[in-house]
């Protein structure tokens, strides 16, 4: 077990902690646990005691709130409070916690830090005492489908925000080794004009500007090994409205097989298709419920690799109605999934540079 620190030591480290959020006996003990504290919760109890009286800060003041089952909880008040917080307010900052990536939190840990401080500091008279069990403890994210950041690549990611923020041309010196190099939108030597960030699938990407092959591309940023910023400054106005049919034309962000905007049917299976509406997809897309209970799903896009592997995922719960040519990928690709099983060796194969012939 960890040997503790003074107590005096202590009751300095309980403070910073107040100074984060209200705090109550579990969240303590869960805080004290992680930072190898061995002293008893009876002890503990008694420092929060000695710091709620002697607290002689200028404009602080600590108030001790007892709730349900006499179970308290510690609030550090600042008296100069601009903003009475409600708790949904408090509930929104605390949800957005749950949306960034778990490494991102990790190695950005203090910065996240600093920015609860100061939210708590400016509306520390609101309800927070209300919300300090659940947002401490309870609120988590599973990180399934979840991207890795790398530091390395944490300061890519910054690099790039000052290249948006200061519309700088990049040119991509190289690209990671293991980028699908039919399906990546740029090559070494490209340069581009990024305009925004985008969360996608889990994975950040960057959209921008392809000045080599005058179009969008939107790049996943772990395939940038390396790019140089440029003193040359863009206008990003003028490539919004490409970035926008760049989306209203794709399903997701995959490269599509060709040119031509599809209109898309597919036929859910009745439980799957309840589950399907529940959630965005595409700006196109239009639900009718059938009279046999099953859901008919309309887009207007083209046809890429992320489409099929979208209709992949509902295995034998989705039929795709129309076009015909999607119709025939999707049960070509069924059928080189079973032929896969029946080779003792296989290798990636890329079955989406066959050119196809459209019906």
């Amino acid at each position: 077990m960890a040997a503790n620190p003074s107590k005096s030591e202590i009751i300095l480290k309980l403070y910073s902690r107040l100074k984060q959020s209200p705090c109550t006996i579990a969240i303590l003990e869960d805080w004290k646990e992680k930072n190898g504290f061995a002293f008893s919760s009876r002890s503990l109890y008694r420092y929060l005691d000695e710091l709620a009286a002697n607290l002689k800060i200028k404009g602080e003041s600590i108030e001790v709130y007892t709730g349900e089952y006499n179970k308290k909880t510690w609030k550090l008040v600042y008296n100069k409070s601009v903003h009475d917080f409600t708790l949904t307010d408090i509930h929104t900052f605390y949800l957005t916690r749950v949306f960034i990536p778990s490494d991102i939190l990790l190695q950005r840990r203090k910065s996240f830090q600093k920015m609860e401080a100061g939210f708590y500091e400016k509306g520390s008279k609101g309800k927070f005492e209300f919300a300090a069990d659940t947002f401490n403890l309870k609120l988590q994210n599973s990180n399934f489908y979840e991207a890795h950041y790398t530091k390395a690549q944490q300061q890519t990611i910054d690099q790039l925000i000052w290249a948006i923020q200061n519309k700088r041309k990049l040119v991509i010196e190289s690209l990671s080794t293991h980028v699908d190099t039919h399906f990546n939108p740029v090559a070494t030597g490209h340069s581009i004009l990024p305009l925004s960030l985008q969360q996608h699938r889990g994975v950040l990407h960057v959209c921008a500007y392809n000045e080599n092959l005058k179009k969008i591309a939107v790049i996943a940023f772990d395939t940038l090994a390396a790019f140089t910023a440029t003193n040359i400054v863009f206008n990003p106005r003028k490539y919004a409205p490409l970035l926008k049919q760049f989306f209203n034309t794709h399903f997701g962000i995959s490269p599509n097989i060709d040119n031509h905007i599809y209109k898309i049917t597919l036929e859910f299976a009745n439980s799957t298709g309840g589950f399907v509406r529940q959630f965005f997809w595409h700006n196109t897309q239009q639900f009718i419920l059938l009279k046999n209970g099953n859901t008919r799903l309309t887009l207007t896009c083209g046809i890429n690799r992320e489409l099929v592997g979208w209709i992949f995922q509902w295995m034998n719960n989705v039929k795709v109605q129309k076009p015909l040519l999607l119709q025939r990928m999707v049960v070509d690709l069924h059928r080189q999934c079973i032929e896969a099983y029946n080779t003792p060796a296989f290798a990636y194969y890329n079955n989406f540079l066959k050119k196809r012939k459209g019906v």
